[in-house]
């Protein structure tokens, strides 16, 4: 016996895209620089290459372990607004970004502190580990740099939606 299913989008299925593949582009921007990365490095040397390898590894593994902090607040946020909860969930997301800032911070800043040592944690040879921790410390200090400038447009952003809904 065979069932035939006919898949017909919804406007449902709609705004379930357009909130979804802007979440995919992120998952996949982060894999695609360090392979544009890897390709425009792999010209320059061996050790050079081995250097990326190291800290794009690093930052790949710190990236993941911290995407917890955005679907949990994206899920919080959103269980508050299905619960009519706007100034809740408002407070939650300023309370995920502020967390995010401070992790940022603390994580941006040990990893320059200790770049090297954490390069050949990842398996650097004693040749390649200047080249990643140039390499490592790059994003980290451009990531500090912007944990102080965007929280502030971030937190106007949110009141601005919050009083319209008010």
């Amino acid at each position: 016996m065979t069932t035939e299913h006919s898949f017909r989008p919804t406007a449902e299925d709609a705004r379930l895209l357009k909130l979804t593949l802007p979440a995919l582009g992120n998952l996949v921007a982060e894999p695609l620089f360090l392979l544009a990365d890897s390709a425009i490095v792999g010209h320059l040397g061996t050790p050079q290459l081995a250097g990326l390898a190291a800290a794009s590894a690093l930052l790949a593994t710190l990236t993941y372990l911290c995407v917890f902090l955005a679907y949990g607040t994206t899920a919080a946020v959103g269980r508050r607004i299905g619960a009519g909860d706007l100034p809740g969930a408002v407070r939650q997301g300023v309370d995920g970004m502020w967390l995010g800032v401070i992790l940022g911070v603390v994580l941006g800043l040990a990893g320059i502190v200790f770049a090297a040592p954490l390069v050949r944690v990842f398996g650097a040879s004693h040749e390649a580990v200047p080249y990643g921790v140039t390499y490592l410390r790059s994003p980290l200090s451009d990531s500090l740099r912007c944990s102080w400038s965007w929280p502030p447009q971030v937190f106007c952003e949110v009141y601005r939606t919050s009083a319209r809904h008010s």
